[in-house]
């Protein structure tokens, strides 16, 4: 039982330094590129989900508002809900 309490006491901590990392654009990028980039499974309504060819959902519409009010152009990607995180 020590063993294996040392064990994961050492594995634990190495699987989060070892996990994928993602970058985040700074908000300079951002700002200059004049787009923000979302991505969404579009098919888990009512959040978000297709109607017709277009995205919509109380996701699509919250994050379009923000853009909006930040003054960005949304960029979508949809893409399977595993590939998200």
């Amino acid at each position: 039982m020590r063993f294996l309490a040392r064990l994961l006491s050492a594995v634990i901590p190495l699987t989060l330094l070892l996990g994928g990392v993602s970058e985040a654009r700074e908000w300079k990028a951002i700002e200059a590129s004049g787009t923000i980039k979302a991505a969404t499974e579009g098919a888990f309504q009512p959040f978000n989900y297709y109607e017709g060819s277009t995205l919509t959902g109380f996701e699509v519409e919250l994050a379009e508002a923000i853009a909006k009010k930040l003054g960005l152009k949304l960029e979508w990607s949809v893409v399977p809900f595993d590939a998200q995180i």
